[in-house]
């Protein structure tokens, strides 16, 4: 751009997002305040969205040249200023809004079986440590007990790793009853179950049945627990296996935390390989289609 500096005119360009410089190669910083007609207008270099200004060479002219008259500016040069100004504020804004009102917290929990062995432990640690990593709050149990489904089934974020069946999820127990989550309808006598039709769930984003046969036929748990409040869950139609289900969670969980939606994570986890058995891709989801196409990820 052009400027009247002392009766000499001197060309003036955007060397960087931060300053511009003349052809004798003297350099002024844009935190320092100009005077464009008259008004004072202070060039905040707030971060790099500044390198907007680094557009074809803006020209300032004088009405005299030879008189040093009112510079105008570039009106686009002039509006892009403006715009960065009220981006900042609004960006300040936000974020003393965040720490005013932070948003609430959201829980993950998981629980398995006894005898599902390291592949379930290992896929209960690496579904807390992912669920932490997308920005929730986790607990786990690896001692089930009735009591622990009937507390934390209403979580945002749920996942159950053990034995399966059309009407039940079974947590087995070393020397002590069972502990089953069942279907509607269904009944083992035990003081260890627990009625998915007796919980009202209004929190769940996804609950992952990961057992045999939890999503096999059209009255099944999978589905019971998505008429019961849940947003989406998730089950198996086959007979699956402990080593293939660690290794779907592993999928699965990657591209939750990378930002897919379920429905996007769902397909990359059941069509990917290195599966012992293909029993793994008769995972069902069930949820409506918006529903399917959220993502759970927090931050």
């Amino acid at each position: 751009m052009w400027v009247d500096v002392s009766g000499a005119k001197a060309e003036w360009v955007l060397a960087d997002e931060f300053s511009v410089v003349n052809q004798g190669g003297n350099m002024l910083g844009l935190s320092e305040v100009g005077v464009v007609a008259g008004i004072s207008v202070e060039l905040m270099a707030v971060e790099p969205v500044l390198s907007v200004l680094s557009v074809p060479e803006q020209k300032v002219s004088s009405a005299d040249d030879s008189s040093g008259g009112t510079v105008w500016f570039n009106t686009m040069l002039l509006f892009q200023i403006i715009n960065l100004f009220f981006a900042t504020i609004y960006k300040l804004f936000l974020q003393m809004m965040r720490s005013v009102f932070p948003p609430a917290k959201q829980y993950a929990y998981a629980m398995q079986g006894e005898d599902t062995g390291t592949f379930g432990a290992d896929s209960i640690y690496r579904f807390i440590n992912g669920a932490e990593l997308m920005g929730y709050e986790t607990t786990f149990d690896l001692i089930p007990k009735a009591s622990a489904i009937q507390n934390n089934i209403d979580k945002e974020f749920v996942y159950f790793f053990a034995h399966g069946s059309p009407n039940a999820i079974e947590f087995t127990r070393t020397g002590e009853n069972d502990v089953y989550l069942l279907n509607n309808g269904y009944t083992t006598g035990s003081s260890n179950e627990i009625i998915i039709g007796d919980i009202s769930l209004t929190r769940p984003k996804l609950i992952i049945y990961a057992g045999c046969q939890t999503a096999q036929g059209s009255n099944n748990i999978a589905r019971s627990t998505l008429n019961q409040g849940a947003k989406c869950v998730i089950g198996w139609e086959k007979t699956v296996y402990a080593d293939d289900i660690s290794k779907w969670m592993n999928f699965f969980q990657t591209r939750l935390e990378q930002g897919d939606t379920i429905l996007a994570a769902f397909d990359f986890a059941t069509k990917s390989e290195g599966y012992g058995d293909n029993s793994i891709r008769s995972a069902e989801l069930h949820g409506t289609p918006a529903n399917q196409q959220k993502k759970i990820k927090i931050n």
